[in-house]
């Protein structure tokens, strides 16, 4: 290979790495865009699919049938407890999205509600323990009670920004 085609080839290897670092192809970091569009987009897109995936759960449990409508309690309960899941992953792509505007707050809900469920777990493993679960759900209160703010204020900027509330 020739001195002057080596150089190109350097040259085009180059140009093509810096063309890719600076794409927003996800590469060091340059792939998440804090913007009131992308913001939107992505709370519309979750939304959508989360109401899709969960419309069943608002659905009456039918009482007849051989197990006199258990089995279909026993999925709604399951694909409720996997729907704060989802919340979760919905929350933190709406973290990784939001606007400088609303950055704190998406941070403070997101960080909330993964305390929630740590109580909710807390509460769960303390069930027959009368003492232990009423301190869980306290402790979940004034969780709920110290982020409220900014659960309202994200409320508020999705109504003004989005289109829509929550």
């Amino acid at each position: 290979m020739s001195r002057s085609r080596a150089g190109r080839d350097v040259a085009v290897v180059t140009s093509a790495f810096c063309l890719v670092a600076t794409s927003g192809c996800g590469l060091f970091g340059g792939g998440t865009t804090r913007s009131e569009q992308a913001f939107c987009s992505t709370y519309s897109t979750e939304k959508s699919q989360f109401l899709q995936k969960y419309s069943g759960l608002s659905q009456p449990i039918p009482t007849t049938g051989p197990d006199g409508g258990l089995s279909t309690a026993l999925s709604d309960i399951v694909q409720g407890v996997q729907s704060l899941g989802d919340v979760t992953v919905i929350l933190t792509k709406l973290d990784k999205v939001a606007p400088t505007s609303i950055e704190p707050d998406m941070d403070a809900v997101l960080a909330s509600w993964k305390q929630e469920q740590n109580t909710l777990g807390d509460e769960a493993g303390n069930a027959f323990n009368p003492a232990g679960a009423l301190g869980d759900v306290f402790k979940g209160i004034f969780q709920s009670i110290e982020s409220e703010g900014s659960w309202e204020r994200v409320n508020a900027y999705i109504a003004a920004h989005c289109g829509t509330g929550s």
